[in-house]
């Protein structure tokens, strides 16, 4: 009965919490729609691993994704980190609320502001989503996200000897992630707002945390590439997995140089933090090449709501698109009944035209019917509608009762 509905839910170890995340915030989103339509959040508390392997780090929902639910459907999801949890250990503690972003104080930019989504009335059934090709002549502004150990980065303080040392090593993760999505992009280095780390501007941003023990982190960069696209690529931190067992036998005893064992092992680890950043960048860079309006990370995760939007939507990505989105879009038709569509670039239809003679299940359109540029993929499709109505097959009065049933 108060502002907020709060569910808690702890993964054990360092179970990535963004993965339950990435599953919860449509659920909310679509069940306890009425409540935010009256102004209530959903809260939910998730204990587990915060930037793990094989999960989107915490700073990929929070300044990516959270960025582009928001425009498509004016919902708001904010992270509050209370603590970061790291393989394998795990422990973090991080609050992510839902909430509709109101037309009174939405806090997009003018340009991108979905104000007719904010202004409606409910927040159900959602409008079709659309992301086109990112425009080639706007500015880009990137920022960088670096959590990583205080004793790596840690601001300077006073009678810090080691405070250069770290001043360094902030340095080169910064130009590392910048240089190369530069490089990658294809585009001239003036098309960048952001490449400065000592004007900062919010740029960068690094996270301390303490902890002597576990070695992790992560490098989340964003890129706003014109007013509807923000594109991103996050990786989490892993120490060379060779060192870590070195350094548990060196605590064992069986090392007689300790100290200078852990020196070699951080130095190490420091310079795969650096090329973690290195190819980070490579892979957004890969998308602004390719002129996609979302990354693969956030087309895997827009797919639901896709398939429960009303309407036809359509999302154009970097080709070729991820086996989590194919198995994302095979489950939601299922599960909803909604129908998609991957329509392959120009240069790529072609070919592969030329090589199945005509062949094949999947349909595909000539150039002159909606096919991106070469490079891309247009994901479309023709969502069910859902909200406080039937679904189209008028199967059950409400989401939830659909889905049990043509589950069971």
């Amino acid at each position: 009965n108060g502002p907020e509905i709060v569910f808690e839910a702890s993964v054990g170890t360092a179970g990535a919490v963004t993965l339950v995340a990435q599953a919860a915030i449509p659920c909310a989103t679509f069940v306890f729609s009425e409540a935010l339509d009256a102004g209530k959040r959903v809260r939910l508390r998730l204990r587990g691993g915060t930037d793990v392997p094989f999960a989107p780090p915490l700073d990929y929902l929070s300044r990516v994704f959270a960025e582009t639910l928001l425009r498509a459907c004016g919902a708001i999801v904010a992270v509050d980190v209370k603590r970061r949890g790291f393989y394998p250990r795990g422990g973090g503690e991080v609050d992510v609320t839902i909430e509709r972003c109101p037309a009174s104080r939405c806090w997009c930019s003018s340009e991108s502001c979905p104000a007719s989504r904010c202004s409606r009335p409910s927040l159900l059934p959602l409008e079709p989503i659309v992301v086109g090709e990112r425009e080639r002549r706007r500015k880009i502004r990137l920022s960088v996200d670096v959590v990583a150990p205080r004793r790596w980065i840690a601001a300077r303080g006073p009678g810090d000897g080691d405070a250069r040392e770290r001043d360094r090593f902030r340095r080169e993760i910064f130009d590392a992630a910048i240089d190369a999505v530069v490089d990658a992009s294809g585009e001239p280095r003036d098309a960048f707002v952001g490449l400065d780390l000592d004007a900062r501007e919010e740029r960068a941003r690094f996270e301390e945390w303490e902890g002597d023990d576990v070695v992790g982190g992560a490098v989340t960069l964003r890129a706003r590439a014109d007013p509807d696209v923000t594109l991103g690529a996050s990786t989490p931190f892993e120490p060379p997995r060779d060192k870590t067992q070195n350094r548990k036998k060196a605590k064992a005893g069986e090392k007689t140089e300790e100290e200078e064992e852990e020196e070699e092992e951080e130095t190490d680890a420091k310079r795969a933090f650096i090329e973690l950043a290195k190819r980070t960048g490579e892979r957004l860079g890969a998308s602004l090449r390719a002129g996609a309006g979302v990354d693969a990370n956030a087309l895997d995760q827009l797919v639901v709501f896709m398939a429960l939007a009303r309407g036809t939507s359509r999302v154009v990505a970097a080709s070729p698109i991820s086996l989590h989105a194919l198995t994302a879009m095979d489950v939601a038709s299922k599960a909803t009944g909604a129908t998609f569509r991957v329509i392959e670039g120009r240069e790529r239809e072609r070919e592969r035209e030329r090589d199945d003679a005509g062949a094949g299940e999947r349909k595909r359109k000539s150039d002159d019917d909606g096919a991106p540029s070469p490079g891309l993929v247009a994901v479309e499709c023709d969502g069910v509608g859902a909200g406080g109505r039937r679904l189209r097959d008028g199967s059950s009065s409400s989401l939830v009762e659909s889905l049990i049933n043509k589950s069971s």
